[in-house]
């Protein structure tokens, strides 16, 4: 997968959802998660099959995409462990609880990364990316 097609997926995977991938981390404190409740993934979690996650991979030691790579890259697709530079960007804008205020400041952010990464940003005029969630 290149770069523009991993940007798009997230794209949407990200509008579509609509809210973070939480897990709780003790009583009261909840942390982004690849696999957190409710089926949710976070912004690398929708890259990573169900065959290739590890419960590990939402522990304290490993819950940066590049801690991820350098312990499951064996079980990554080459995708992933190529391109850790977008990837922790993306990963990036779904930990940051402000982005997720609004879909215009969402879609912000996402084009600051696309800039950066030099993409194409169609994506985020498609009808999949005007709402969160399918909500109006």
């Amino acid at each position: 997968m290149k770069q523009q097609a991993i940007f798009d997926k997230v794209a949407v995977h990200l509008f579509t959802q609509g809210v973070q991938s939480l897990i709780m981390k003790g009583s009261h404190e909840s942390s982004c998660a690849y696999r957190g409740a409710e089926g949710k993934t976070c912004a690398i979690g929708c890259l990573i099959s169900n065959s290739a996650y590890r419960v590990g991979m939402d522990s304290s030691e490993g819950i940066s995409i590049s801690g991820v790579i350098h312990k499951y890259g064996s079980i990554l697709p080459d995708f992933i462990t190529k391109n850790c530079g977008l990837l922790n960007a993306l990963q990036s804008v779904h930990d940051t609880s402000t982005n997720w205020y609004t879909a215009s400041e969402m879609r912000r952010v996402l084009c600051m990364v696309a800039e950066h990464f030099n993409l194409n940003t169609q994506i985020l005029k498609s009808r999949e990316c005007q709402q969160f969630g399918g909500q109006t």
